[in-house]
């Protein structure tokens, strides 16, 4: 729908103007729903921790920040554990 599309512009647009500051939010995101998969059990919000994790480490990798990238690694590896112990 447009209001979607410009939602999706909307995040773009700041991912292109602060990039640092919005991986930060991706990563924040990941933790929140980390959280609340926490609480509530399924799998959906940890995959999409981890899909919030990844694109946050993928600024952190072009800025070539080393010791954020290893921090987001083990953020998505501790959700990708507990995704694997969901879905036994």
């Amino acid at each position: 729908t447009k209001c979607c599309r410009s939602s999706q512009l909307g995040r773009q647009k700041q991912m292109q103007r602060a990039p640092r500051s919005w991986a930060k939010t991706q990563e924040n995101i990941g933790m929140a729903l980390m959280d609340l998969a926490e609480e509530e059990g399924g799998t959906e919000r940890i995959e999409k921790a981890i899909e919030a994790f990844n694109a946050a480490k993928a600024v952190a990798a072009q800025e070539a920040d080393k010791p954020w990238q290893d921090q987001l690694d083990r953020r998505i590896g501790q959700a990708e554990e507990l995704l694997r112990s969901r879905k036994l």
